[in-house]
């Protein structure tokens, strides 16, 4: 068992270990990395481009804030060494079992009981964001209504951090804006 930080990815549709935390939370070695039976793989593709995986079981467990345990068994995709610099990533296929509640710096997720409506849904532990909107995270931010590039405008930075701006998406031209340096990711119809 390793603890995985996965990222958060609603456009992704399946949840996917990446190289680098195979080999560094799960002690898998790059020779062993190298020798997997590749031929059975599925191509997986997003905003780090294209890659080989394969898809294994996987047991996923998750804190309650009351320190209770909750399992889900699901098929995890494992990258091929081409997505060692890519975070892993909590995909639709996880995500669609719980609610998700963003704030500007606490991310939980609650899960679904909507086939008991008289069960209130039960909180997780939560995830917290541990850093403020760089330069840097311009690499892996895409448009979330259309995966397209964006553009950053910065009005205000303190050092690395990008304290207020604005991201604009190159094609469909929409504007996500930075406040006291959280990026708004959220569509414009779910924002306050």
């Amino acid at each position: 068992m390793a603890l995985v930080p996965f990222v958060i990815d609603t456009g992704a549709s399946r949840s996917c270990i990446h190289a680098r935390d195979a080999r560094d939370r799960f002690g898998a070695r790059r020779s062993l990395l190298e020798t997997l039976p590749w031929r059975q793989a599925v191509r997986i593709g997003g905003v780090g481009g294209a890659a080989r995986a394969l898809d294994v079981p996987a047991e996923f467990i998750f804190r309650h804030e009351d320190t209770r345990i909750e399992s889900i068994f699901a098929n995890v995709l494992i990258g091929d060494l081409s997505t060692e610099n890519l975070p892993s990533l909590l995909g639709m296929d996880i995500l669609q079992k719980f609610d998700l509640r963003v704030s500007p710096h606490i991310i939980t997720l609650e899960a679904s009981k909507s086939d008991d409506a008289a069960v209130a849904p039960w909180r997780l532990h939560p995830l917290r964001y541990h850093g403020p909107m760089r330069r840097d995270l311009m690499d892996i931010l895409v448009c979330p209504l259309c995966k397209a590039a964006l553009e950053l405008t910065v009005t205000r930075e303190d050092g690395d951090e990008i304290v207020e701006g604005r991201l604009k998406c190159s094609a469909c031209r929409e504007n996500y804006p930075i406040e006291d340096s959280i990026p708004n990711m959220l569509p414009p119809d779910l924002r306050d």
